[in-house]
């Protein structure tokens, strides 16, 4: 079993420590700088429970793999494509609410996303 996990890991694995060394080189050789970027806590943080969730995902999709189950959707998803669909969902809501709800704090935002996610993953 943990040898079957290992060789579903190790190309992911190889995969982001490839693009983090490449990234790196471009940097360092090329004189690209990400200093434009506004890496702010609540950014690193969504980044970092990203990543987190995607490795969990995969994790749990290694150990017990998903089918296709037909809820509210109009087709039948897997976890995977459910959990996409959600992301995509509180993407879109956060740049709508910039967008639209001007001075209004973002936690609204976020809590009205975190209940169509939940309804998504659950139902959908």
């Amino acid at each position: 079993m943990a040898v079957d996990i290992l060789k579903k890991l190790i190309p992911l694995v190889v995969t982001i420590v490839a693009l983090v060394i490449l990234g790196f080189l471009v940097g360092r050789f090329t004189g690209i700088s990400l200093a434009w970027m506004q890496w702010t806590a609540p950014t690193a943080a969504f980044f970092i429970v990203l990543g987190l969730a995607l490795t969990a995902m995969t994790l749990w999709d290694v150990y017990s793999p998903s089918v296709k189950r037909q809820g509210f959707l109009p087709v039948p998803f897997t976890r995977g494509e459910r959990f996409f669909i959600s992301v995509m969902i509180f993407l879109a809501t956060m740049v709508l609410w910039v967008a639209f709800a001007t001075g209004s704090s973002l936690w609204w935002a976020v809590g009205i996303a975190a209940v169509i996610i939940f309804v998504v993953a659950r139902y959908g």
